[in-house]
């Protein structure tokens, strides 16, 4: 079984986050489990693949809250993300290519995997700054960013995703999250401010 242990942001023990173990890390490529159409937002979503020996080491009694959300720590970098299937390949997380690219890694690289065993904030706001202009000159941007937050469980402060649209990698940054660092933005009404702009979703 599992075992919670402390978290590396703080020097004090903190018991909301138990170790699954170590894992090379590679990006999603073949999602044989989903229909085609919906390989592209996977891809960039905020849910990743792990194998199902983890549910294994999940037993054990210990309550998980829904949603199941992950730390992926490598050296100081860490990222926050749900999970779409445990149907990967054992010892390995498929990840979306941002969250690679969060974490200053490379394929094969070995991260180390954590659950989440306290709640998340649900989601009140967040400030999103897209990276490329060619984000806004989309037609409807609030609906392209409403159908792309749909692939994510969470969204954390200074984090940068891509928006897949028609094709193209729109990059967004995560300007600031309310009411945490990182929040639930699953069954939430969600108020998202671009730069310049506000819908809500």
């Amino acid at each position: 079984m599992a075992e919670p242990v402390e978290d590396g942001q703080n020097s004090n023990p903190n018991r909301n986050l138990m170790r699954i173990g170590v894992f090379k890390i590679v990006k999603i490529r073949t999602i044989k489990d989903f229909p085609e159409n919906q390989h592209e937002e996977i891809r960039n979503g905020g849910k990743i693949i792990l194998p199902e020996s983890v549910l294994h080491k999940l037993n054990g009694g210990i309550v998980i809250p829904s949603p199941f959300i992950l730390k992926i720590v490598s050296g100081k970098r860490h990222v926050m993300c749900g999970v779409i299937s445990f149907s990967g390949q054992n010892g390995h997380a498929s990840v979306p290519e941002w969250v690679m690219k969060q974490l200053h890694v490379t394929a094969n690289t070995c991260v180390t995997l954590y659950v989440l065993l306290k709640s998340l904030a649900k989601g009140e706001r967040v400030l999103v700054q897209p990276l490329s202009t060619k984000f806004l000159d989309i037609t409807d941007p609030k609906a392209v960013l409403e159908r792309s937050l749909r692939n994510f469980a969470c969204l954390t402060k200074n984090d940068t995703l891509n928006i897949s649209y028609n094709n193209l990698i729109h990059p967004v940054l995560i300007s600031d999250t309310k009411p945490d660092h990182t929040i639930n933005i699953i069954d939430c009404d969600l108020v998202v401010d671009f730069i310049g702009m506000s819908v809500i979703l």
